[in-house]
C-alpha cells in the first residue's frame, strides 16, 4: 500500500496562514500508522533547514512557515490537465510513434542514467539499448528536461556531471512501427508497456475514492479521520499516476480502468477539499492541481 511520508503529511496540514497545529499533525500521522518519532525528526530537519519555526513544545506546539517554502509538489499541472483531456477524448492519437536514440560513453554513466530516467519518467518504453519510444509527442518536454543551461561561473564545462551535453541524441517519428511482423498499434502497446500493472495501481484509487465524504467536519477527531482519508487517497493517486505513460485511448483496451478511477478521484478530491476548507484547510493546494 502506498505510504504517506512525514514531510508530505506536515506540508499538507499547513493552513493558509502558514501554520500547522502539531496536535493535528501528530494525530493525523498516528491515524495513518506513522509513529511520533519520524514526524518529530522531520520537523527538526525542516526547522534546521530554516523552512519552519516551532513555537511551543510537543503536541501543544505550532509549526510556522518561515518565509517562502517550496512545497514538495508531486504533479505538474500541465501533466494532470493532459491526463484529463486525454480521458475525455480531447487528445486523440495522430498515429505517430516518437523515437529517441542516444549513445553515451561508458565513462559518462551518470549522464546516460539521467537520460534513461527522464525517458522512463516521461512514459517512454525501451525498444533497444539507447532507443526509446512513445506515442506522445515529447519533443518539447525532452528539450526542456535535458537541455543544459550554461553556468557563467563555471571555469570548465558549463554542465553538471550528470547533465546531457548538447547533441546527446537523435529524435524521429514514424507511423510504421513493427515487432516480429506485428504492426497493430494496440498490440504493440501491450508489448511495450505493462498495462495490467498500470491498471492495478488504479484499483486502490477507485476503492478509496468510493468512500463517502461527510457533508461537514465537526470536532478534532472527525477532522483527523477525514484528513487521514484524504492523505491515503492522495498517496494512492500519486502511486498510480506518477509512472502512468498516459497512452492514447486508441492504444488501450476498451473500458480502460484508469479513466474511471481518475474521474472518481477528481469528484472525491474536490469534495474533500471543499469540506476541509470549511474547517480552515486548503488541502494540497498546488500539490495535486486538478484542472
Amino acid at each position: 500500500m502506498p505510504e504517506v511520508s512525514a514531510r508530505f503529511l506536515i506540508e499538507s496540514l499547513v493552513r493558509p496562514d502558514g501554520t500547522a497545529a502539531l496536535t493535528e499533525v501528530y494525530d493525523t500521522a498516528n491515524a495513518l500508522g506513522i509513529p511520533d518519532q519520524p514526524v518529530r525528526l522531520t520537523i527538526r530537519r525542516l526547522v534546521a533547514a530554516g523552512a519552519y519555526v516551532q513555537e511551543g513544545r510537543g503536541r501543544a506546539g505550532l509549526l510556522r512557515r518561515a518565509g517562502v517554502v517550496a512545497r514538495t509538489g508531486r504533479h505538474d499541472a500541465e501533466f494532470l490537465r493532459f491526463a484529463y483531456r486525454r480521458d475525455a477524448g480531447l487528445e486523440p492519437w495522430d498515429g505517430r510513434w516518437h523515437l529517441v536514440i542516444f549513445t553515451v560513453p561508458e565513462s559518462e554513466r551518470a549522464t546516460r542514467d539521467t537520460i534513461r530516467r527522464t525517458l522512463l519518467r516521461l512514459g517512454g518504453a525501451p525498444l533497444h539499448p539507447g532507443m526509446y519510444v512513445s506515442p506522445n509527442d515529447w519533443t518539447d518536454v525532452l528539450a526542456a528536461e535535458l537541455t543544459v543551461t550554461a553556468d557563467p561561473s563555471a571555469t570548465g564545462s558549463s554542465a553538471p556531471a550528470d547533465s546531457p551535453a548538447p547533441g546527446w541524441g537523435w529524435t524521429a517519428t514514424t507511423a510504421d512501427l513493427r515487432h516480429a511482423g506485428e504492426s497493430r498499434p494496440a498490440v504493440l502497446a501491450a508489448r511495450l508497456w505493462p498495462l495490467e500493472e498500470i491498471a492495478a495501481r488504479y484499483r486502490r484509487v477507485a476503492l478509496l475514492a468510493a468512500r463517502p465524504v461527510p457533508a461537514e467536519v465537526s470536532g478534532h477527531s472527525r477532522r483527523v479521520e477525514v484528513l487521514r482519508d484524504a492523505l491515503e487517497l492522495a498517496a494512492a493517486f500519486d502511486h498510480a499516476i506518477a509512472p502512468d505513460p498516459l497512452l492514447p485511448l486508441e492504444l488501450l483496451p476498451e473500458g480502460w480502468p484508469p479513466v474511471a478511477a481518475r474521474a472518481a478521484f477528481r469528484v472525491t478530491w474536490l469534495a474533500l477539499q471543499q469540506v476541509l476548507a470549511e474547517s480552515g484547510h486548503h488541502l494540497f493546494r498546488g500539490v495535486i492541481p486538478l484542472p
